[in-house]
């Protein structure tokens, strides 16, 4: 890791609510995220997680503070951000290989300079790394649940951006096919390099992927917590120390939503 990716300094965002005012719904959030780390953000449903998400992709408007990306503000949506979403967006009438093309074509320029050939070999890179290149000319319907969000997962590398982001992509899967994916996302993130940012309401989930976690809380809507993970990969959820470190962990998140502290570690 090298340097400051990402950076939020006094993130606020609010709604109106009729005559009752507004409602926050994220409030005063201060993040640094390093080039190249994978962190997960957890807490409760409702304590802004998605709304801080939207705001990194610039799909939301900032009520006050700033974001930056290789410290400079951002302005709206950027080709330097890719999502994963929990509910893939897949068509179904188009096959893998078409799914995965059409993230390419977001990218107009680069499309613009390349030959069908070359279309096809850049998304078959992609597949490739994600184990679905067997499966380039399914459709969507003969696929598994694990292997729609390989589909969306190779959507959005085929883009090259350098901040991906992930909002709940395994919550609908069962845990035999969750536990399946964590050692393909986690060697796609090192081979790659990403800054990787993964929302989950899953404690062991977070234990097993990130190197550091993200606590937010209800009331105020914001940081109550960080904890770094120092544990090697892989990780087993059947391994005693990964045990030990889920229990420290909930632990340390449930004192944080009691006391509001701010700092914490595991190794």
């Amino acid at each position: 890791m090298d340097g400051i990716k990402l950076k939020l300094e006094g993130v606020c965002k609010s709604y109106a609510n009729g005559a009752h005012g507004s409602q926050q719904a994220v409030d005063n959030v201060d993040l640094e995220i390093k080039s190249g780390e994978f962190v997960c953000i957890v807490g409760p449903s409702g304590c802004g997680k998605t709304t801080l998400i939207n705001m990194i992709l610039g799909i939301e408007k900032l009520t006050a503070g700033r974001i930056l990306i290789d410290s400079v503000p951002i302005n709206g949506v950027g080709r330097d951000r890719a999502c994963v979403f929990q509910e893939n967006t897949l068509f179904p009438w188009l096959s893998v290989r078409e799914n995965v093309e059409l993230g390419l074509k977001v990218k107009k320029r680069r499309v613009e300079g390349m030959s069908k050939q070359e279309r096809r070999a850049f998304v078959e890179k992609y597949l490739d790394k994600v184990g679905l290149l067997p499966y380039a000319d399914h459709r969507i319907h003969q696929l598994s649940g694990g292997m729609k969000q390989r589909v969306s997962i190779a959507r959005a590398l085929v883009l090259e951006t350098e901040i991906l982001i992930m909002d709940e992509p395994f919550g609908a899967l069962d845990i035999a096919t969750k536990h399946n994916m964590y050692p393909e996302l986690l060697k796609i993130w090192k081979e790659s390099g990403k800054t990787l940012i993964f929302i989950t309401h899953d404690i062991e989930e977070a234990v097993l992927l990130a190197q550091r976690v993200v606590v937010m809380g209800n009331a105020p809507h914001s940081i109550k917590k960080e904890i770094s993970i120092s544990l090697p990969h892989p990780r087993s959820s059947e391994d005693t120390e990964i045990a030990c470190a889920v229990a420290e962990i909930k632990s340390m998140i449930a004192d944080a939503y009691a006391n509001g502290d701010t700092e914490g570690d595991y190794e």
